[in-house]
């Protein structure tokens, strides 16, 4: 549109267009503390002449001022896809790094309580009595140590098996959660559609939608893939999820090893997240600490006994088994065949011979066994803290370059802000010229003095 009255709508359109400027850098502002909150920016498009000139027609204008064009959220799906994926990897490998350091806290080697300690204690114990075969304190001595022995398999026995019975009660949490972010995901979507349909603004909409997103990444290292529609489908491990606004339920089996199915449909091995570090704990890690760790008792105890049947007691007797083991659980069952000291068979020979409790000192050989395994376990756990730490470096740089697109940067908006406050006064003077303008035109056009 040409002309005076021309100018006036130019004008108006640029203080339309400020004010919204300002209103998105107002809102930029007041969500900077929000959690997964993206900025918007308001794009501006020229208004000219028309895209579909007519016959004959000619536009003789300069612009007919400015309009919203869109309002958009400043968000990068590629660094939205490899800031899921980073951080879903980070999750699996922080829930194994808490659950390794803290068994490996309980193992207590090495350490004046655990039990190598107890072996080695023992030996000495055995020792002893060779010097004094009858003597009553050094044969109380022996089963002393004898069952604080018992005690450090129990206690690491014991330790494993809480371990586990918490880390199910954890993956039925986490499985939950994930139901329940997957649920709400796929009404988003629904949601979003038909807001977009409607021409309706669906930034928040998106942003919580992008933030349910990152949560499923982080529980269960799930793969989100943006359809052309927008909407977001999601698969664990390949499984679908979340197709459109259609939710699958996710299921785990109780006891070990644990198995998950999404919709009845198993998943296979190596989910990430969460939910992958705590299954692949359960049904890797843990037990085969608890498989080595009851081989151990069982050969102590097949060692132990063997050598002291070879010997003869106070009373002359045959020596009997010293150790008792329960084949279902040999760690935490190992416990000390008797209480009477007389029954201990220090003698190779006579009552007063302590050729047997000297064989008896260096009858197993599972102190070594036992050293591999806690050095094979802390190798493990060492290398998971290195493998965490390694990520951390490399999500928190992801982070970051998703941040310095997404974020709201207070500086930024703040010269926005200026900006489109001057550009504001400066369409309020144009409209204040143009008022002076027609008022000369109209009202002092053809007066005379």
């Amino acid at each position: 549109m040409t002309g005076t009255f021309g100018s006036l709508n130019t004008a108006l359109s640029a203080l339309r267009y400020q004010q919204v400027a300002l209103d998105v850098a107002n809102n930029n502002i007041a969500n900077v503390n929000t959690a997964g909150y993206v900025r918007r920016r308001a794009e501006a498009a020229s208004v000219g002449a028309t895209g579909q000139p007519t016959m004959w027609s000619q536009y003789d204008g300069h612009g007919d001022g400015v309009r919203v064009a869109s309002v958009d959220r400043l968000a990068d799906p590629l660094l939205d896809a490899r800031s899921r994926r980073e951080n879903g990897t980070l999750s699996y490998l922080s829930t194994q790094q808490t659950i390794l350091n803290r068994v490996e806290t309980s193992i207590g080697e090495p350490g004046d309580n655990g039990l190598s300690a107890a072996l080695q204690e023992l030996g000495a114990a055995f020792q002893d009595l060779v010097g004094d075969p009858a003597g009553a304190a050094a044969r109380k001595t022996v089963l002393a140590k004898a069952d604080a022995v018992t005690s450090a398999f129990k206690t690491q026995s014991d330790s494993i098996a809480g371990e586990i019975a918490d880390q199910q009660s954890h993956a039925s949490t986490v499985v939950q959660e994930v139901n329940d972010a997957a649920t709400e995901l796929a009404r988003l979507n629904k949601t979003i559609k038909v807001a977009q349909v409607n021409n309706t603004d669906v930034g928040t909409l998106s942003d919580q939608r992008d933030l349910l997103a990152l949560s499923l990444a982080k529980l269960t290292g799930a793969e989100v893939s943006v359809q052309p529609d927008g909407q977001f489908n999601v698969a664990v491990n390949g499984v679908a999820l979340v197709t459109g606004d259609t939710a699958a339920t996710m299921t785990a089996t109780s006891g070990t090893p644990v198995a998950l199915s999404v919709g009845g449909t198993a998943v296979p091995a190596g989910v990430g997240g969460e939910l992958g570090g705590v299954v692949d704990v359960l049904n890797t890690t843990l037990p085969a600490y608890k498989k080595s760790l009851d081989d151990i008792a069982t050969k102590f105890a097949a060692q132990m006994n063997a050598q002291h049947r070879a010997g003869t007691d106070l009373n002359g007797n045959p020596g009997q088994d010293l150790f008792t083991i329960d084949p279902a659980d040999p760690a935490g069952s190992l416990a000390v065949a008797f209480t009477n000291t007389d029954l201990l068979a220090a003698s190779a020979g006579g009552a007063k011979d302590g050729g047997n409790a000297d064989a008896l000192s260096r009858a197993t050989t599972v102190g070594s066994d036992y050293a591999a395994l806690v050095t094979s376990f802390g190798s493990a756990v060492a290398s998971v803290n290195r493998q965490t730490t390694n990520q951390q470096t490399l999500t928190n740089q992801v982070d970051d370059e998703r941040e310095q697109m997404a974020g709201v940067n207070l500086d930024e908006e703040t010269v926005n802000m200026v900006a489109a406050q001057h550009a504001y006064e400066a369409a309020s003077k144009m409209l204040t010229v143009m008022d002076s303008i027609l008022d000369t035109l109209i009202n002092r056009t053809g007066v005379t003095h």
